[in-house]
């Protein structure tokens, strides 16, 4: 009785479960390969980081040595994508628009291609095709200013530092406060320092061909004052009068030595010789 009630139960089940697989959500593959563009010809470039992001939610893989990449996606629309490799540009991508968001990305489109088996969309031709993702070489120039509250801050130091790879890229601000530093395009931290003032906070961003930073303003580090002079101008003041007197006590001190070996009491000495006088007798 017991094993054909438990029978009957799991038939009435079979409809739920049935549901809840047609349910499940599906998952893709959107693949395809990176080249480099060279004289020599083109290779495979390894090492992009190819991200699509659907709505806030990014979904990452970087090309292996044959330029090849997968990456795994729960949906097939509302697609967008960015190709990065400090120093590289993307030039061109089948199924890829061209006007980029302000993130850098991307409208990629799988509307006109046919998925395999398993979910899969090839987005571009094999490495040694005529349709693969094709990237080159590429410099960036990053300028700005760096100010303070009473003006511009010259002699600057300011630094990019590669989010991808830590490489760091050098440059100082001119009498007008402006600075411009070349680099590989890509992903940086910039950072300003200056002695007097506290250095700034890491600033996120994207360099490609010339890239204006707003300007960096910079807090000068509090100094203590005295009667409205700083603490350097203070102590060069209380040198000069510890000098001074010093000086002046050395003077006083000879002087005194002086008055104490050199005076000679001719009186007295007179008074003695005038005593041991001979008489002279006269006949």
């Amino acid at each position: 009785m017991l094993p054909a009630l438990a029978l009957f139960i799991a038939l009435l089940m079979l409809p739920a479960f049935a549901a809840d697989a047609s349910g499940a959500s599906e998952t893709y593959s959107v693949e395809g390969y990176v080249i480099d563009t060279q004289p020599k010809g083109n290779m495979p470039l390894e090492g992009v980081t190819v991200t699509i992001r659907i709505i806030n939610t990014d979904y990452i893989d970087v090309t292996d040595p044959d330029g090849f990449f997968s990456v795994s996606v729960p949906s097939s629309e509302g697609l967008r994508i960015k190709f990065t490799k400090e120093g590289y540009t993307l030039r061109a991508c089948p199924n890829v628009g061209e006007q980029a968001d302000i993130d850098g990305y991307l409208p990629l489109s799988l509307a006109g291609l046919e998925p395999d088996v398993h979910n899969t969309y090839r987005i571009t031709s094999g490495a040694n095709g005529m349709q693969a993702a094709v990237m080159s070489t590429s410099y960036a120039v990053v300028t700005g200013v760096i100010s303070y509250a009473g003006g511009q801050v010259i002699g600057a130091d300011v630094v990019l530092i590669s989010s991808s790879t830590g490489s760091i890229y050098n440059g100082s601000t001119d009498s007008g406060g402006r600075y411009s530093v070349q680099c590989p395009t890509g992903e940086y931290y910039l950072k300003v320092s200056r002695n007097g003032f506290v250095s700034s906070e890491p600033v996120v961003i994207t360099a490609s061909g010339t890239t204006v930073v707003p300007t960096v303003i910079l807090v000068q580090k509090s100094s203590n004052t005295y009667f409205g002079l700083g603490t350097a101008h203070v102590l060069m003041i209380a040198s000069v009068l510890l000098g001074i007197t010093f000086s002046a006590s050395m003077f006083m001190l000879a002087r005194a030595k002086g008055d104490d070996l050199g005076i000679i009491d001719d009186t007295h000495v007179e008074e003695e010789a005038d005593d041991d006088e001979i008489p002279v007798l006269i006949r």
